[in-house]
Formats: C-alpha cells, sequence, structure tokens
C-alpha cells in the first residue's frame, strides 16, 4: 500500500494550458536548437488525456503477463510516420528527474506498439521519447484593459499576471531490454505468495516507507 501522492490542482491548469500552446506546433521550431535529439514533426495533443493500454505482455521466466495502463500527454507525429512519446513536465530539469521519467515513456511507447481494445489510440511504430520541460522563472505583470471586468471583488481588474520561464526538451533514450528487466522485478514480488518483509538492517530507500516503519513501531499503524 502506497497513498497517491498530492497533486495541486494548479498544475493541472498549467498542464492543459501547455497542452493548447503546443498543439499543432512543430517541434523543430519550438526547439531550434534541439534538431538533433527531438523527432522533427507536429505536436498532437488534447485537452483529454488519450488513455493508452497494451496487450498482455510476457516476461522471460514468469508465468503470468502484465498489461500497461496510462493517459498520454502528447505525441510528436513525425515527418516520416513514426511517432515520439511525449510528456509535460513543470519542474527544474535534472539528468536524475529525467531518469525516472524513463519507465513511464516506455510503458506509454509498449502500449502505443501493442495496444489492446481498449486503448484510444491506434497501434503506431514509436521511434523516440522525451520530456517538454516547463520551468518558471519570472511573473510579469502588465495593466489590463479598461473594459476587464473582476469574477470577484477581491480581483484586481488592472493587473494580468503571466508566468515566465524555460523551455528544455530532454530526449530519453529507448532501452526495451531494461524495461522488460524491470517488468521482471515487478513480477518477482507480485507472483509471491506474500509481501517480502524488510529486516531491521535493511536500508528503507523512501520517506514514505521510513514513516511506515516508525509508525508501526509507534503502533500507529498495522
Amino acid at each position: 500500500y502506497r497513498p497517491r501522492a498530492p497533486f495541486p490542482p494548479i498544475f493541472s491548469t498549467i498542464d492543459l494550458a501547455t497542452k493548447v500552446a503546443f498543439a499543432g506546433l512543430r517541434s523543430d521550431d519550438v526547439f531550434p536548437d534541439a534538431a538533433d535529439n527531438i523527432m522533427p514533426g507536429i505536436f498532437l495533443c488534447e485537452e483529454e488525456d488519450a488513455v493508452v493500454c497494451s496487450n498482455p505482455i510476457s516476461v522471460p521466466g514468469h508465468t503470468h503477463q502484465l498489461e500497461l495502463f496510462g493517459k498520454l500527454d502528447a505525441v510528436i507525429q513525425g515527418d516520416t510516420g513514426a511517432f515520439s512519446v511525449i510528456d509535460f513536465k513543470t519542474s527544474k530539469p535534472s539528468d536524475r528527474s529525467s531518469a525516472s521519467y524513463s519507465r513511464q515513456l516506455h510503458a506509454y511507447a509498449f502500449a502505443l506498439e501493442d495496444p489492446s481494445p481498449a486503448s484510444e489510440l491506434e497501434k503506431c511504430r514509436v521511434d523516440g521519447l522525451g520530456l517538454v520541460i516547463f520551468e518558471p522563472k519570472t511573473m510579469n505583470i502588465t495593466a489590463a484593459p479598461a473594459s476587464s471586468t473582476p469574477t470577484s471583488p477581491d480581483q484586481n481588474r488592472n493587473a494580468q499576471p503571466a508566468l515566465a520561464g524555460l523551455l528544455t526538451y530532454k530526449n530519453i533514450p529507448r532501452n526495451d531490454d531494461d524495461f522488460m528487466k524491470f517488468l521482471g522485478e515487478v513480477l518477482d514480488v507480485l507472483e509471491k505468495d506474500e509481501a517480502p518483509k524488510m529486516s531491521e538492517t535493511d536500508r528503507w530507500p523512501c520517506d514514505y516507507c521510513s514513516w511506515l516503519k516508525k509508525a508501526k513501531k509507534a503502533g500507529l499503524e498495522p
């Protein structure tokens, strides 16, 4: 068991605005300096994320199969007919964070290349994976038109704030062998008769696990 991380609604608003802004733009116009890394083509994205679902995936050495399910931010429809899977992020670019999203993008790619009937997108060839990262830096405030009407008494009709910042494209190398190895590790756990127990000497790798361990000792969790 792991609780869902809180996701402030403002990020959903930024995500929607990003999709509206990128829809129909050419990738090489938005990121001319990343021409060697980004697939030349058109950004395709909708206000509602497209649901993608894979057919059952067989993993060598395991009896069970896995199905991958997710909601896709966008794709680039390449000039060659292939596609690149894109995920929009609002954060500070870093190699560590980019690596952590690699499995998410690989899962989307697998689902697009072998979709189940539940998938909302048709089968396609995926030749690229990447992150488009918006890093807010400044806020610009300009005077609003005199005719502007505030939606509440507390709003200032003479100010129109807008966030500005940096856009970065981060290419994610595709490595299906590593992703299949990860799926095997998932099945290693799921196929056990019971959840693996950690000894007192095991290292707890995340803050939640550490909190859960302390809570159980204190009798706050069963």
